[in-house]
């Protein structure tokens, strides 16, 4: 029986496998991975590499990979952008639009591989999602649909829900796109009846006085998390947890450190996605003419013991859609 990432990884193009056997008989193929936190190397990278290894890379093997991580420190993105480029790999895979910011302003010849990244034809990384036009593709997870999601989940625990905040990062906040961003929740809201109300912050330490803050003016149900690389550290979830905010994050993993609910892109199909454009440069297709990828699959995850903690009660209806559940 043929698996679905067998499907996929043969599906990449009408020729897909013809051109794995071409990559397969160069030398040994070198990535470079920029990350905002290291996070174990992503579950969206296991996914990733498995994906490969099916194609006939291993790691280790015929192929090399290099990482390097910020640590929740967007400044040191730059920095570390530049070692990468200096080590001349075939490709660079950047997780999130810093990290391809940051590529993007030092490179234009080295195929760079997005993924994470809400809104590449409005960050400028391409000229349209068909036909990115320079050295940037990859996988876009499509924040507007995610957001959607995360409003929607809130609505189903708490039916009667009448104002959440959103937390992000004030260094992030000028930034077109997440000004964008952050209207579309708004009205998205807005549609819903809900109120919605941006909250910046600038360290994880400012993010009690920010909701205690918001709090004193009127009372909050719930809040959402921005995709920001401070939001990453394990103190946020359990900060809000103790402060009884239900709060759906942007990363599964936030849930596993304790926080209440996450709606996410598929890790999986994300994995497996990376996977197909990164065999198509391996195999020597331009990457401005490899289409950006789109999630069609979403994940939901719902710790039952964080919504006990608060004294949630939790729908059995919503456990039963969620994809995964910690109880």
């Amino acid at each position: 029986m043929i698996s679905r990432r067998g499907l996929m990884i043969g599906a990449i193009t009408a020729t897909g496998e013809l051109l794995a056997r071409q990559a397969l008989a160069k030398e040994t193929i070198h990535i470079a991975v920029l990350y905002p936190k290291a996070m174990g190397r992503q579950e969206t990278f296991r996914h990733f590499f498995s994906a490969l290894k099916e194609a006939g890379f291993v790691e280790g093997q015929n192929l090399r990979v290099d990482f390097r991580a910020a640590e929740a420190d967007p400044t040191l993105l730059p920095s570390l952008a530049a070692e990468l480029i200096a080590s001349r790999p075939t490709a660079i895979i950047g997780f999130g639009s810093p990290a391809i910011q940051a590529l993007h302003s030092q490179t234009r010849t080295i195929p760079i591989v997005m993924t994470n990244v809400s809104d590449p034809v409005g960050s400028g990384f391409v000229q349209s999602l068909n036909n990115p036009g320079a050295n940037i593709t990859g996988v876009a997870d499509f924040n507007d649909v995610l957001l959607s999601k995360r409003l929607e989940l809130i609505r189903d625990l708490l039916p009667n829900v009448q104002r959440i905040i959103g937390l992000w990062d004030q260094r992030r906040v000028q930034n077109p796109n997440i000004r964008r961003i952050r209207q579309n929740v708004v009205d998205i809201a807005a549609k819903m009846a809900v109120a919605f109300e941006p909250v910046v912050v600038s360290s994880v330490d400012d993010i009690r006085h920010a909701v205690e803050a918001a709090r004193a003016i009127a009372p909050i149900d719930a809040a959402l998390i921005g995709a920001d690389s401070l939001f990453l550290s394990k103190e946020v979830p359990e900060l809000l947890t103790a402060m009884r905010m239900p709060t759906v994050f942007s990363f599964r993993q936030s849930v596993f450190d304790g926080g209440f609910a996450s709606v996410s892109a598929d890790v999986s199909e994300q994995g497996e996605r990376l996977a197909a454009v990164i065999l198509k440069i391996f195999a020597g297709v331009p990457t401005a003419s490899i289409p950006v990828e789109q999630p069609t699959k979403f994940h939901v995850a719902i710790n039952l013991k964080t919504a006990a903690a608060m004294m949630l009660n939790v729908p059995q209806t919503l456990t039963a859609r969620a994809d995964e559940v910690i109880e």
